[in-house]
């Protein structure tokens, strides 16, 4: 079986964050289904929750986030962190001295993902035990 794309992971996050709050289906208006498809544009395409999750943990350089993020290809996770930047999530330091070195961190907009992104982080793990089980472990 296989594991859920990031579209499906962030509706069914997004879905019980708003049963949360408990705000009836009903109240629920045509704007709110549309922002909720905007926040699922900026964030579902391949790699881009995995790289703010990463940021939000700690990693800081590009070869931190090239290293975790298994199978990215160099253009592709810079073309995400530009994205990333553009979309306002990002912040994009370089050094002015020395060693070429650049570093990446989230901004204000960026960390007010992190409940999301850690309720993914629950669902994943509780999706994974449920319907993968023992026999694929996840790797560390």
């Amino acid at each position: 079986m296989s594991l859920p794309n990031s579209r499906d992971v962030i509706e069914e996050t997004l879905l019980r964050l708003a049963d949360a709050t408990r705000v009836p289906a009903v109240v629920r208006s045509t704007r709110s289904v549309q922002v909720v498809e905007v926040a699922a544009a900026v964030l579902c395409r391949r790699w881009k929750v995995g790289t703010l999750w990463l940021l939000a943990s700690g990693c800081r350089h590009y070869s931190q986030l090239a290293a975790r993020l298994r199978g990215i290809s160099p253009k592709v996770l810079a073309q995400q962190l530009r994205e990333l930047e553009r979309d306002g999530l990002v912040t994009r330091h370089q050094a002015s001295q020395g060693r070429r070195r650049i570093r990446y961190e989230l901004t204000a907009m960026g960390e007010a993902l992190r409940p999301l992104l850690q309720e993914m982080e629950r669902w994943g793990s509780e999706y994974h035990r449920a319907h993968v089980g023992e026999t694929r472990a996840l790797d560390d």
